[in-house]
């Protein structure tokens, strides 16, 4: 999303017209990006996290072919740069929207494809537990989400 005074903050998963998928944060003044073109009509399990210890944001991708997922790639943010944790910047504009894109005073984007289901977790993960994390069914239980540290689950 974008602050008030026209500055990126927070975070974003997208993916544009042209099957890009882009995944972009913000840590203080500085936002980066991970990009990878997917195929149309073709199921992809994306992951996306940021790293608060290492202050890294990366996309991991697999294909539903059996695969493990695969790091697409990182971007270290410097304001983490004196070992410090640094924060994913926010600011009031920044509401959760899930299959729309809302930059500040401009027009909506809505996304037109289909999503299996979408999870969010409170804790990076590595790629051993995406990995074994890929084609387990959750079920709407809060002590099970809980215990597997997941803080939003939507099934579609």
């Amino acid at each position: 999303g974008q602050g008030t005074a026209g500055l990126r903050a927070g975070y974003g998963l997208t993916i544009t017209s042209d099957a890009k998928v882009h995944w972009i944060a913000t840590v203080g003044a500085e936002t980066n990006e991970v990009t990878l073109t997917v195929t149309v009509n073709q199921w992809t399990h994306l992951t996306a996290l940021y790293d608060y210890p290492s202050s890294t944001i990366k996309l991991y991708a697999s294909l539903g072919t059996g695969e493990a997922p695969t790091l697409i790639g990182m971007h270290w943010f410097a304001a983490g740069s004196a070992g410090i944790p640094a924060p994913i910047s926010f600011v009031q504009h920044n509401d959760m929207l899930l299959g729309k894109f809302q930059p500040l005073f401009d027009q909506d984007y809505y996304y037109s494809g289909y999503m299996d289901e979408l999870r969010f977790w409170d804790v990076a993960m590595t790629p051993a537990a995406i990995e074994a994390s890929l084609y387990r069914v959750y079920f709407p239980n809060s002590a099970q989400l809980q215990a597997q540290d997941i803080v939003g689950y939507w099934s579609m």
